[in-house]
């Protein structure tokens, strides 16, 4: 059955009726989007293009609002494998293990996929901020509205009924022509800072997108070695476990190379509205920068920066003391990179 068939489009279609574009789902977005004709052609085709029992696996993730992003991340990189030329076989059971991918080269290649989500407090805080935005959104008054109170530090997301009582009275505020003045509800602060294309208000939410050190990289890369070790040498194969970030959520690969090199880095996400102190983190010191230097299994390190019209690219970084290196993948959409 085809991916994001009528009958799912039709269905979809009712649940974000009435929503601002802003803040439709990205899975509402891709299936439906006139705009998204180029990312669903290659969505269908690399999914296609996979065998059972995997491809429904996938395929099932793929039409889960809850699985989407998780899924579209794994596709992407899927559909630059199978630009190798390569059968690529999609949660396998190898020795009693599921990893991502298999690449049915000479020799095979085992690869996993680690994508970096925001925490889950995080996660949970933005989407009280959205109901709030959503409500702050109705309002007939295209004014921008942000929070200057609490700072960023204090300031906590309201629950489903405070949002209700806080945008009823913004609405008044606004409806009243009052906006030069910092208005004043259940403890936040609210000023209006520009004005919205349209004719309804917005709110720029406090959104946290959370922070990535290191050593966090260097952790999650450790695990999945961890985990597959004897896969892969029971395979004979190579091995690369692959980094990505779901949106905001403060990994790229600049970060990832600061990591490999063996330099203490972090990085924070964040967006717009609300003075204050965005985070407070303390990172231990490191007395001398050496190159991480992993379990010899692992072949490769890899960066997978994610499109939408198209896949995406993935950077392969070779790792020190690689028993197997990874044999030739070429593809338009890969490419090796070295660190000193």
């Amino acid at each position: 059955m085809e991916l994001f068939n009528d009958d799912f489009v039709i269905q979809l279609r009712e649940k974000p009726r009435g929503r601002a574009a802003w803040a439709v789902p990205e899975l509402y977005r891709t299936a439906m989007a006139p705009d998204r004709d180029a990312q669903r052609g290659w969505m269908r085709s690399t999914l296609g293009s996979l065998s059972d029992p995997g491809k429904s696996k996938l395929k099932a993730r793929l039409e889960s609002h809850r699985d989407f992003g998780m899924a579209y991340n794994e596709l992407c990189l899927a559909a630059v494998l199978l630009e190798t030329g390569n059968e690529i076989e999609y949660e396998p059971d190898v020795y009693g293990t599921t990893p991502d991918f298999i690449v049915r080269s000479h020799p095979p290649v085992l690869v996993e996929l680690w994508t970096r989500s925001r925490p889950d407090a995080v996660k949970a805080a933005n989407r009280r901020w959205e109901v709030l935005a959503e409500l702050v959104n109705e309002i007939p008054v295209p004014a921008a509205v942000m929070i200057v109170g609490p700072s960023r530090e204090f300031v906590k997301a309201p629950d489903s009924r405070m949002a209700k009582i806080v945008a009823g009275s913004l609405r008044e505020w606004l409806l009243r022509g009052a906006a030069p003045s910092v208005h004043k509800v259940a403890g936040y602060e609210f000023v209006v800072f520009d004005r919205m294309p349209g004719l309804y208000a917005g709110l720029a939410p406090p959104y946290g997108g959370g922070q990535v050190t290191s050593d966090i990289v260097v952790s999650a890369i450790s695990e999945k070695i961890s985990r597959y070790r004897s896969a892969a040498n029971e395979l004979g194969s190579a091995m690369i476990v692959v980094l990505t970030g779901e949106p905001s959520a403060a990994l790229d690969l600049n970060l990832l190379e600061s990591a490999l090199a063996g330099k203490q880095a972090m990085s924070i996400s964040f967006s717009v509205g609300t003075p204050g102190l965005l985070s407070k983190t303390t990172l231990p010191l490191r007395a001398v920068e050496k190159r991480e230097e992993f379990d010899p299994v692992l072949s490769a390190i890899g960066w997978l920066s994610i499109g939408i019209s198209a896949p995406g690219d993935l950077t392969i970084i070779p790792a020190l003391g690689a028993a197997r290196p990874v044999g030739e993948l070429t593809s338009p959409h890969i490419r090796t990179h070295l660190i000193s």
